[in-house]
């Protein structure tokens, strides 16, 4: 009976595991989130049972973006506190903008994605309007505010608002091939696109895009 040759399979050494790199911006969601946890939330029923809940109803991580949202409401007090407030000028208070950049994502289980298609799902149906639409440049963020407009969602009376295009063009050098970002600010280009293609010497594709040697 023949023996069988048995094949030796390389040993490949394990790859160390790489350390997760933590930013201030991370440390920072972290410790709004542990915040957040000891708050209590009161949810309307109205928006629980609307037709814009039923229609965001079947994406779950929309669902969860507008749970985060509403966690960063502050709670409204008490009733003879409302009534003091309202007499003074100072009820109902005056809505504040707020940020939810894509880099929370994996901080709340979802995916860049996810997250940024569940804040434009909330604001097709009304749970959110737009304050300031922000673009690539360092710094500008896009900003919201929560609104009512969900409560009329299916109706006639319902306020259809259109998302902002992005403000960021992006296009192709006929020259070389290469992609060049022209970023809009204030509504104007800039003079100098970026190059944004990948390469050996960024300088040199930079260069070429600009029609220089």
């Amino acid at each position: 009976m023949d023996a069988v040759a048995s094949v030796a399979r390389p040993c490949h050494p394990r790859e160390p595991v790489k350390a997760e790199v933590v930013t201030k911006f991370d440390e920072q969601v972290k410790k709004q989130r542990a915040r957040r946890r000891e708050l209590w939330f009161r949810t309307e029923g109205e928006m629980i049972f609307s037709m814009a809940f039923n229609s965001i109803a079947k994406h779950g991580s929309t669902v969860t973006v507008l749970l985060h949202i509403l966690s960063r409401k502050p709670i409204d007090p008490k009733k003879k506190e409302r009534d003091r407030l309202q007499r003074l000028g100072q009820w109902p208070p005056v809505l504040i903008p707020f940020s939810f950049p894509v880099r929370e994502a994996k901080h709340h289980g979802m995916t860049e994605k996810g997250l940024s298609k569940g804040l434009r799902e909330l604001h097709r149906v009304g749970f959110i309007d737009i304050h300031h639409h922000g673009s690539a440049l360092r710094g500008d963020f896009s900003l919201y505010i929560q609104s009512d407009r969900w409560k009329w969602y299916g109706t006639e009376s319902f306020q259809e608002m259109v998302w902002p295009k992005s403000k960021c063009v992006v296009s192709r050098s006929n020259e070389n091939g290469v992609f060049i970002s022209y970023k809009v600010h204030k509504g104007l280009k800039r003079k100098h696109p970026n190059v944004i293609g990948h390469g050996k010497d960024i300088n040199t594709a930079h260069s070429a895009a600009m029609g220089k040697k």
